[in-house]
């Protein structure tokens, strides 16, 4: 999977982010984390490189609300 995900610079957990957002809207992101079943602290990080990346919009409406694109 690594190897395919390469040429776009995303991870698998990058990916799995994406995909959930994708294919259930936006979400907050604790519940995200639970969801996904990763701690708080690395799905942040996960969420800061890809709104660096410009691949998920965070805006702070009391519960860290993610969507994916922009």
């Amino acid at each position: 999977m690594d190897e395919c995900l390469g040429p776009f610079d995303l991870g698998s957990t990058q990916w799995y982010v994406l995909w959930h957002l994708v294919n259930n809207g936006p979400s907050v992101q604790r519940d995200l984390a639970r969801a996904l079943e990763l701690e708080r602290a690395t799905l942040s990080g996960i969420i800061a490189t890809l709104v660096r990346k410009d691949l998920v919009a965070q805006t702070a409406n009391g519960g860290d609300h993610l969507s994916h694109g922009r």
